[in-house]
């Protein structure tokens, strides 16, 4: 995903622009504006780095002639990464924020509202 970025948002736009479906055009205009935005970033670079590691151990696991030293040191080695990018929150909102300037989006996390709840029982 996080490679072929820009390649998705450009055959969305195409969509929203060419589709003579309506329903088509509103979803991919839907599925655009939540791509276009800074926590999807974030969570792209997050699960690229996440997922890589994971893939690699998977693959290690996978293989025949795999001792169980071998195997051992995979997970371990896995396991240490994820607990670092557990910590490395810092990195991962630079490297989406270098992202999100490259296209155009606001570096920022969006702030919601607290939404004010009435207790009923409380009146």
């Amino acid at each position: 995903m996080k490679l072929c970025f820009f390649d998705i948002i450009r055959a969305l736009s195409e969509i929203v622009l060419k589709s003579s479906s309506k329903e088509e055009r509103s979803q991919a205009e839907s599925i655009k504006t939540k791509m276009l935005n800074f926590e999807f970033l974030f969570l792209c670079e997050c699960m690229h780095h996440e997922l890589k590691d994971v893939n690699y151990a998977s693959k290690n696991l996978q293989r025949y002639d795999i001792n169980l030293d071998e195997a051992s040191r995979a997970l371990a080695e896995t396991n240490a990464k994820v607990q670092i990018y557990r910590n490395d929150f810092e990195s991962f909102k630079c490297k989406a924020s270098e992202t999100a300037r490259k296209y155009g989006i606001d570096p920022n996390f969006k702030e919601n509202r607290q939404r004010k709840v009435e207790n009923i029982l409380m009146n």
